[in-house]
């Protein structure tokens, strides 16, 4: 379902907006005689929108207040005779007559004429000699005219939405609330349609808001038991701290000094008592960058060590940060090379062969949660702290919540219990890709450890992966756990 919203969801930002406008205000300046008569008044006509859209992300940009909201779809397209366009139409003509690229095109030919007059280089025969390199970038009218067409979609199945990014730029975004109809059509035109997928649960959401429109005896689902034996995973949610306290990762909590804390001296016992490579997912990057610098700042009650000084004698520490430091202290550019970069520093720690393994801080959901396979030494243990909820005040989570419960409210179901039962499995799914990254084949082994006393509840249980559920041990204090720990991996070096 995230994959047809991404597909049918489109971003563009006022930089992008202003960029396409001057290049079609210079294309139909120098093409107006050439054109036709109509072809001049589609053009017109998208200029005109464009500039509807920039007047009215300007006016947001101005506007104290929320960095982001519900867009009014009015007020977008309030500019002056844009109500008289037929969008419909104009798209027809920006996809038939390929103007994007005609545009990008033409520009192009602007830049590589000013490049030529500013940096021609004459040789000894008086001939001209320019070196351009390839332009390869999609045209940005492209995006722009995606943007254009989900204007087009009936507004029951999506909502427009401004984002602030600085204090230069602001977007404009259109994201897909409801995939069914994107996806009917497929359905109803196979004999039969498969979905499969490692992480799927929890199942439900594909029922109810995906196929909700289809019998129930239509859907068969179909969950497989892993290719490990139960004794090759040691799973077990961790509900109490070493102190006797609940571990709770609320908002309301998690910041709190005793919290991180704690979290400091439970990843210590795990760091001594897990072999090899350690992986440790956090909710939010906000999150892990507050850990961090309380662990540099606190001194752990054993000895005038800071967490951090303790962690890194333990196991040499690698990061997963916004911009993708490639190790504590190291940061390096762009998010390809950088992740690379991390992985590869981890791998030579663990392979080292010194015993010490290291220690991985990653973000549930950034770029080392997904379609990274850490198989055997890489992750002997992997943890995962508190529940990654996404932001229920977020304009586009409101929008979810408030379409989900209204949908089912009409079907005279409960509508508040259906938007908090989609939101939590949005969570849990997100933290069954992070257990997904361990255990890759049969003779692999690991243990999962889940920090928060809400995975001790029946109800988040009940949505974990059923290969995960039939080896979850009952909940947990830190100190039982130790003595767990240390009975599973000495059973594998036997």
């Amino acid at each position: 379902m995230d994959a047809i919203a991404g597909i049918y969801s489109v971003t563009v930002t006022l930089s992008q907006l202003q960029q396409a406008r001057a290049q079609l205000t210079v294309y139909l300046q120098k093409f107006r005689n050439k054109l036709k008569g109509k072809n001049r008044v589609y053009v017109a006509q998208t200029v005109r929108i464009l500039d509807s859209i920039i007047s009215y992300l300007q006016s947001i940009n101005m506007k104290p207040g929320s960095s982001e909201g519900l867009a009014d779809m009015v007020s977008i397209l309030s500019g002056k005779g844009v109500d008289q366009i037929n969008i419909f139409k104009l798209n027809m003509y920006l996809q038939d007559s390929r103007l994007a690229r005609k545009v990008d095109g033409y520009t192009a030919y602007v830049d590589r004429t000013a490049v030529n007059n500013a940096s021609n280089t004459v040789d000894g025969s008086g001939s001209t000699a320019l070196q351009q390199g390839p332009r390869q970038n999609i045209p940005v009218l492209t995006h722009v005219q995606a943007f254009l067409l989900s204007l087009m979609n009936p507004s029951a199945e999506g909502r427009f939405f401004y984002s602030k990014e600085d204090d230069s730029n602001v977007s404009l975004r259109y994201m897909l609330l409801d995939p069914t109809f994107r996806f009917k059509d497929i359905v109803e035109e196979a004999r039969a349609v498969v979905l499969a997928g490692g992480t799927m649960s929890p199942m439900s959401d594909y029922e109810q808001h995906l196929l909700r429109y289809l019998d129930p005896s239509a859907i068969m689902t179909l969950s497989c038991g892993h290719v490990i034996p139960a004794t090759n995973l040691l799973a077990v949610p961790v509900v109490q701290t070493s102190r006797g306290d609940e571990f709770s990762f609320t908002f309301e909590n998690r910041n709190k000094d005793k919290t991180i804390i704690e979290l400091g001296l439970a990843l210590l016992n795990f760091s001594r008592n897990i072999p090899d490579g350690l992986v440790v997912f956090f909710p939010s990057y906000a999150y892990l960058d507050t850990c961090i610098a309380a662990w540099k700042r606190l001194s752990t009650a054993a000895s005038e060590q800071t967490y951090w000084e303790r962690f890194t004698d333990l196991k040499p520490i690698f990061l997963e940060q916004r911009h993708q430091q490639a190790s504590a202290g190291q940061v390096s550019t762009g998010s390809d090379s950088a992740t690379d970069s991390v992985l590869a520093g981890y791998a030579a720690a663990v392979a080292s062969g010194n015993g010490r393994g290291a220690l991985l801080f990653a973000v549930v959901g950034g770029t080392l949660s997904e379609g990274i396979n850490f198989s055997d030494a890489l992750g002997r243990g992997v943890v995962v702290v508190g529940l990654p909820f996404p932001n229920p005040h977020s304009a586009e989570w409101k929008a979810k919540m408030q379409y989900i419960s209204a949908k089912v409210a009409e079907s005279n179901g409960d509508g508040k219990a259906a938007a908090r039962d989609y939101y939590e499995n949005a969570c849990i799914r997100a933290v069954n890709q992070c257990i997904g990254r361990a255990i890759r084949h049969k003779s692999d082994y690991a243990a999962i450890l889940l920090l928060d006393r809400r995975y001790g509840s029946d109800r988040i249980q009940a949505k974990l992966p059923k290969w995960i559920r039939g080896s979850l041990l009952g909940g947990l204090a830190l100190n039982t756990v130790e003595e767990g720990l240390k009975t599973f991996f000495a059973g594998k070096r036997s």
